[in-house]
Protein backbone atom coordinates (compact mmCIF):
# COMPACT_ATOMS: atom_id res chain seq x y z
CA UNK A 1 0.00 0.00 0.00
CA UNK A 2 2.84 2.35 0.79
CA UNK A 3 4.39 1.85 -2.63
CA UNK A 4 1.01 2.50 -4.31
CA UNK A 5 0.60 5.71 -2.28
CA UNK A 6 4.09 6.90 -3.21
CA UNK A 7 3.46 6.09 -6.88
CA UNK A 8 0.23 8.08 -6.91
CA UNK A 9 1.88 11.07 -5.26
CA UNK A 10 4.81 11.07 -7.64
CA UNK A 11 4.80 14.09 -9.94
CA UNK A 12 6.45 14.38 -13.31
CA UNK A 13 9.48 16.67 -13.33
CA UNK A 14 8.86 20.27 -14.29
CA UNK A 15 10.23 21.48 -17.63
CA UNK A 16 13.39 23.52 -17.62
CA UNK A 17 12.52 27.22 -17.34
CA UNK A 18 13.15 29.33 -20.42
CA UNK A 19 14.27 32.31 -18.34
CA UNK A 20 17.92 32.84 -17.43
CA UNK A 21 19.15 35.74 -15.26
CA UNK A 22 21.24 37.44 -17.97
CA UNK A 23 18.81 36.88 -20.87
CA UNK A 24 15.79 38.93 -19.86
CA UNK A 25 14.17 40.78 -22.73
CA UNK A 26 13.79 44.53 -22.21
CA UNK A 27 11.10 46.38 -24.21
CA UNK A 28 12.34 49.02 -26.64
CA UNK A 29 12.93 52.34 -25.01
CA UNK A 30 13.49 51.01 -21.48
CA UNK A 31 16.75 51.79 -19.65
CA UNK A 32 19.07 48.81 -19.56
CA UNK A 33 19.00 48.52 -15.79
CA UNK A 34 15.30 47.56 -16.02
CA UNK A 35 16.39 44.17 -17.38
CA UNK A 36 17.15 42.74 -13.95
CA UNK A 37 13.98 44.14 -12.41
CA UNK A 38 11.94 42.56 -15.22
CA UNK A 39 13.89 39.35 -14.82
CA UNK A 40 13.17 39.24 -11.09
CA UNK A 41 9.43 39.48 -11.74
CA UNK A 42 9.72 36.74 -14.35
CA UNK A 43 11.40 34.49 -11.81
CA UNK A 44 8.62 35.01 -9.30
CA UNK A 45 5.91 34.24 -11.85
CA UNK A 46 7.74 31.04 -12.90
CA UNK A 47 8.28 29.96 -9.28
CA UNK A 48 4.58 30.24 -8.46
CA UNK A 49 3.71 28.00 -11.41
CA UNK A 50 6.01 25.23 -10.21
CA UNK A 51 4.56 22.03 -8.74
CA UNK A 52 4.46 22.49 -4.95
CA UNK A 53 4.72 18.72 -4.38
CA UNK A 54 8.11 18.35 -5.97
CA UNK A 55 10.87 17.60 -3.50
CA UNK A 56 13.21 20.54 -2.90
CA UNK A 57 10.92 23.19 -4.37
CA UNK A 58 11.37 25.65 -1.51
CA UNK A 59 15.14 25.34 -1.68
CA UNK A 60 15.15 25.85 -5.46
CA UNK A 61 12.82 28.86 -5.20
CA UNK A 62 15.17 30.43 -2.68
CA UNK A 63 18.12 29.75 -4.93
CA UNK A 64 16.47 31.30 -7.99
CA UNK A 65 15.29 34.34 -6.04
CA UNK A 66 18.79 34.76 -4.65
CA UNK A 67 20.28 34.74 -8.14
CA UNK A 68 17.81 37.39 -9.31
CA UNK A 69 18.41 39.53 -6.23
CA UNK A 70 22.15 39.23 -6.73
CA UNK A 71 21.82 40.29 -10.34
CA UNK A 72 19.76 43.30 -9.25
CA UNK A 73 22.31 44.28 -6.63
CA UNK A 74 25.13 43.95 -9.14
CA UNK A 75 23.31 46.13 -11.65
CA UNK A 76 22.64 48.83 -9.06
CA UNK A 77 26.26 48.65 -7.99
CA UNK A 78 27.32 49.28 -11.59
CA UNK A 79 25.27 52.50 -11.66
CA UNK A 80 27.98 55.11 -11.06
CA UNK A 81 25.65 57.83 -9.74
CA UNK A 82 22.28 58.16 -7.98
CA UNK A 83 21.00 60.53 -10.68
CA UNK A 84 21.88 58.66 -13.90
CA UNK A 85 21.03 55.00 -14.42
CA UNK A 86 23.15 54.47 -17.55
CA UNK A 87 26.10 52.12 -17.50
CA UNK A 88 29.63 53.23 -18.24
CA UNK A 89 30.09 53.57 -21.96
CA UNK A 90 26.42 54.35 -22.65
CA UNK A 91 27.14 58.05 -23.23
CA UNK A 92 29.17 59.42 -26.11
CA UNK A 93 32.09 61.75 -25.46
CA UNK A 94 29.96 64.67 -26.68
CA UNK A 95 26.63 65.36 -24.96
CA UNK A 96 24.02 67.96 -25.89
CA UNK A 97 22.26 69.40 -22.84
CA UNK A 98 18.78 70.92 -23.16
CA UNK A 99 17.06 71.91 -19.95
CA UNK A 100 13.81 70.13 -20.80
CA UNK A 101 14.04 66.31 -20.87
CA UNK A 102 11.20 66.21 -23.43
CA UNK A 103 13.33 68.38 -25.69
CA UNK A 104 16.09 65.79 -25.26
CA UNK A 105 13.67 63.15 -26.53
CA UNK A 106 12.65 65.42 -29.42
CA UNK A 107 16.29 65.90 -30.44
CA UNK A 108 17.02 62.18 -30.26
CA UNK A 109 13.95 61.15 -32.25
CA UNK A 110 14.30 63.85 -34.90
CA UNK A 111 18.06 63.95 -35.49
CA UNK A 112 19.66 60.71 -34.24
CA UNK A 113 19.97 57.45 -36.10
CA UNK A 114 19.02 54.49 -33.88
CA UNK A 115 18.50 56.51 -30.68
CA UNK A 116 18.63 54.50 -27.48
CA UNK A 117 17.27 55.60 -24.12
CA UNK A 118 20.10 55.11 -21.63
CA UNK A 119 18.74 56.83 -18.51
CA UNK A 120 15.40 58.04 -17.16
CA UNK A 121 15.99 58.60 -13.44
CA UNK A 122 13.60 61.31 -12.20
CA UNK A 123 12.32 61.41 -15.80
CA UNK A 124 15.52 63.22 -16.82
CA UNK A 125 15.78 61.45 -20.16
CA UNK A 126 19.10 60.70 -21.82
CA UNK A 127 19.68 59.18 -25.26
CA UNK A 128 22.62 58.03 -27.35
CA UNK A 129 22.60 57.60 -31.11
CA UNK A 130 24.56 58.59 -34.17
CA UNK A 131 24.53 61.73 -36.30
CA UNK A 132 26.42 61.76 -39.61
CA UNK A 133 28.13 58.57 -38.56
CA UNK A 134 29.40 59.92 -35.25
CA UNK A 135 28.17 58.76 -31.85
CA UNK A 136 26.52 61.57 -29.87
CA UNK A 137 24.29 61.83 -26.79
CA UNK A 138 21.64 64.18 -25.48
CA UNK A 139 20.30 64.54 -21.95
CA UNK A 140 18.09 66.99 -20.07
CA UNK A 141 19.70 68.92 -17.23
CA UNK A 142 16.76 70.60 -15.51
CA UNK A 143 16.56 74.23 -14.44
CA UNK A 144 19.14 76.27 -12.59
CA UNK A 145 22.84 76.06 -11.81
CA UNK A 146 22.56 73.38 -9.07
CA UNK A 147 20.72 71.01 -11.41
CA UNK A 148 22.99 71.46 -14.43
CA UNK A 149 26.04 71.20 -12.17
CA UNK A 150 24.94 67.78 -10.92
CA UNK A 151 24.39 66.31 -14.37
CA UNK A 152 27.42 67.95 -15.97
CA UNK A 153 29.69 66.73 -13.16
CA UNK A 154 28.40 63.16 -13.32
CA UNK A 155 28.61 63.01 -17.12
CA UNK A 156 32.23 64.15 -17.09
CA UNK A 157 33.45 62.45 -13.92
CA UNK A 158 31.72 59.08 -14.17
CA UNK A 159 30.78 58.65 -17.84
CA UNK A 160 33.80 60.11 -19.61
CA UNK A 161 32.03 62.93 -21.45
CA UNK A 162 34.57 65.44 -22.73
CA UNK A 163 32.36 67.96 -24.58
CA UNK A 164 29.15 69.44 -23.19
CA UNK A 165 26.97 71.68 -25.36
CA UNK A 166 24.00 73.38 -23.75
CA UNK A 167 21.11 74.10 -26.10
CA UNK A 168 18.55 76.29 -24.38
CA UNK A 169 16.54 79.47 -24.27
CA UNK A 170 17.22 82.94 -22.91
CA UNK A 171 15.69 86.35 -22.38
CA UNK A 172 17.29 89.12 -24.40
CA UNK A 173 18.34 92.43 -22.81
CA UNK A 174 19.65 94.43 -25.74
CA UNK A 175 17.41 96.30 -28.14
CA UNK A 176 19.29 94.97 -31.19
CA UNK A 177 18.28 91.36 -30.37
CA UNK A 178 15.02 89.84 -31.54
CA UNK A 179 13.03 86.70 -30.86
CA UNK A 180 14.54 83.55 -32.44
CA UNK A 181 18.04 85.06 -32.60
CA UNK A 182 20.82 82.61 -31.72
CA UNK A 183 23.47 83.54 -29.16
CA UNK A 184 26.85 81.84 -28.80
CA UNK A 185 27.71 82.37 -25.13
CA UNK A 186 31.41 83.13 -24.98
CA UNK A 187 31.29 83.81 -21.23
CA UNK A 188 28.81 84.05 -18.37
CA UNK A 189 28.46 86.12 -15.25
CA UNK A 190 26.13 85.16 -12.42
CA UNK A 191 24.51 86.26 -9.17
CA UNK A 192 25.14 82.76 -7.83
CA UNK A 193 28.04 82.03 -5.48
CA UNK A 194 28.81 78.70 -7.13
CA UNK A 195 31.99 79.79 -8.90
CA UNK A 196 33.18 81.85 -5.94
CA UNK A 197 32.79 78.70 -3.85
CA UNK A 198 34.74 76.81 -6.49
CA UNK A 199 37.51 79.46 -6.37
CA UNK A 200 37.81 79.80 -2.57
CA UNK A 201 35.77 82.97 -2.33
CA UNK A 202 37.29 84.80 -5.30
CA UNK A 203 35.80 85.58 -8.69
CA UNK A 204 36.23 82.88 -11.32
CA UNK A 205 35.89 83.64 -15.07
CA UNK A 206 33.31 81.26 -16.51
CA UNK A 207 34.23 81.04 -20.18
CA UNK A 208 33.47 78.68 -23.04
CA UNK A 209 36.03 76.53 -24.82
CA UNK A 210 37.48 78.69 -27.60
CA UNK A 211 37.68 75.89 -30.17
CA UNK A 212 33.96 75.20 -29.70
CA UNK A 213 33.15 78.92 -30.02
CA UNK A 214 35.17 79.09 -33.22
CA UNK A 215 33.47 75.98 -34.61
CA UNK A 216 30.05 77.40 -33.77
CA UNK A 217 30.84 80.68 -35.53
CA UNK A 218 32.01 78.84 -38.64
CA UNK A 219 28.98 76.55 -38.60
CA UNK A 220 26.63 79.52 -38.22
CA UNK A 221 28.21 81.26 -41.19
CA UNK A 222 27.90 78.14 -43.34
CA UNK A 223 24.20 77.96 -42.44
CA UNK A 224 23.67 81.71 -42.93
CA UNK A 225 22.63 82.08 -39.27
CA UNK A 226 23.32 85.56 -37.90
CA UNK A 227 24.49 84.31 -34.51
CA UNK A 228 25.66 86.78 -31.87
CA UNK A 229 28.76 86.04 -29.80
CA UNK A 230 29.02 87.55 -26.35
CA UNK A 231 28.41 87.37 -22.61
CA UNK A 232 25.24 86.15 -20.89
CA UNK A 233 24.05 86.34 -17.29
CA UNK A 234 23.06 83.24 -15.29
CA UNK A 235 20.45 84.15 -12.71
CA UNK A 236 19.41 82.10 -9.69
CA UNK A 237 15.89 83.56 -9.86
CA UNK A 238 13.38 83.07 -12.64
CA UNK A 239 10.65 85.19 -11.08
CA UNK A 240 12.86 88.07 -10.08
CA UNK A 241 11.46 91.52 -9.21
CA UNK A 242 12.29 94.48 -11.46
CA UNK A 243 15.85 95.45 -10.77
CA UNK A 244 18.32 98.12 -11.89
CA UNK A 245 20.70 95.20 -12.39
CA UNK A 246 19.33 94.64 -15.90
CA UNK A 247 20.17 98.21 -16.80
CA UNK A 248 23.69 97.76 -15.51
CA UNK A 249 24.15 94.43 -17.31
CA UNK A 250 22.98 95.91 -20.59
CA UNK A 251 25.39 98.82 -20.21
CA UNK A 252 28.19 96.29 -19.69
CA UNK A 253 27.34 94.52 -22.95
CA UNK A 254 25.57 91.46 -21.56
CA UNK A 255 23.33 90.05 -24.28
CA UNK A 256 20.79 87.97 -22.40
CA UNK A 257 19.74 86.32 -19.15
CA UNK A 258 19.35 82.59 -18.52
CA UNK A 259 19.94 80.25 -15.56
CA UNK A 260 22.69 77.67 -16.19
CA UNK A 261 25.67 78.65 -18.36
CA UNK A 262 27.95 79.99 -15.60
CA UNK A 263 27.57 76.76 -13.66
CA UNK A 264 28.19 74.60 -16.74
CA UNK A 265 31.37 76.48 -17.63
CA UNK A 266 32.57 76.21 -14.04
CA UNK A 267 32.15 72.43 -14.01
CA UNK A 268 33.93 72.11 -17.36
CA UNK A 269 36.89 74.13 -16.08
CA UNK A 270 37.09 72.13 -12.85
CA UNK A 271 37.18 68.77 -14.66
CA UNK A 272 39.21 69.86 -17.71
CA UNK A 273 36.33 69.35 -20.13
CA UNK A 274 35.08 71.53 -22.98
CA UNK A 275 31.75 73.35 -22.81
CA UNK A 276 29.69 75.69 -24.94
CA UNK A 277 26.20 77.15 -24.70
CA UNK A 278 24.01 77.95 -27.70
CA UNK A 279 20.89 79.91 -26.80
CA UNK A 280 17.79 80.92 -28.70
CA UNK A 281 16.05 84.15 -27.69
CA UNK A 282 12.61 83.00 -26.55
CA UNK A 283 11.74 86.19 -24.61
CA UNK A 284 12.70 89.83 -24.76
CA UNK A 285 12.86 91.21 -21.24
CA UNK A 286 12.66 94.82 -22.31
CA UNK A 287 9.82 94.57 -24.80
CA UNK A 288 7.91 91.83 -22.93
CA UNK A 289 7.79 89.65 -26.04
CA UNK A 290 7.83 85.86 -25.99
CA UNK A 291 7.43 82.81 -28.19
CA UNK A 292 4.61 80.35 -27.65
CA UNK A 293 5.33 76.63 -27.22
CA UNK A 294 4.98 75.77 -30.93
CA UNK A 295 7.21 78.67 -32.01
CA UNK A 296 9.80 77.66 -29.44
CA UNK A 297 10.00 74.13 -30.81
CA UNK A 298 10.25 75.26 -34.43
CA UNK A 299 12.74 78.04 -33.80
CA UNK A 300 15.00 75.84 -31.66
CA UNK A 301 15.60 73.47 -34.57
CA UNK A 302 18.17 75.83 -36.13
CA UNK A 303 20.04 76.01 -32.82
CA UNK A 304 20.09 72.22 -32.45
CA UNK A 305 21.35 71.76 -36.00
CA UNK A 306 24.09 74.26 -35.24
CA UNK A 307 25.02 72.35 -32.06
CA UNK A 308 25.17 69.05 -33.96
CA UNK A 309 27.43 70.67 -36.56
CA UNK A 310 29.79 71.65 -33.73
CA UNK A 311 29.54 68.20 -32.12
CA UNK A 312 30.51 66.38 -35.32
CA UNK A 313 33.35 68.63 -36.49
Amino acid sequence: MLSIFVERCRVAPCPKPAWRPMQAVVPFGWPRNMAVITATKSVRRWVHRRNPWRHGTARQETSIETVAARELRCTLARMPTPHISAQRGDFADCVLLPGDPLRARFIAERFFERPELVTSVRNMLGYTGTFRGRRVSVMGHGMGIPSVSIYATELVKFYGARTLIRVGSCGALRADLALRDVIIAQAAGTDSNVNRTRCLGFDFPAVADWSLVHSAVDAARSRSIAARVGTVWSSDLFYSPPSPLFDRLESLGVLAVEMEVAGLYGVASEYNASALALLTVSDHLRREESLDSIEREQSFVAMVELALDVATR
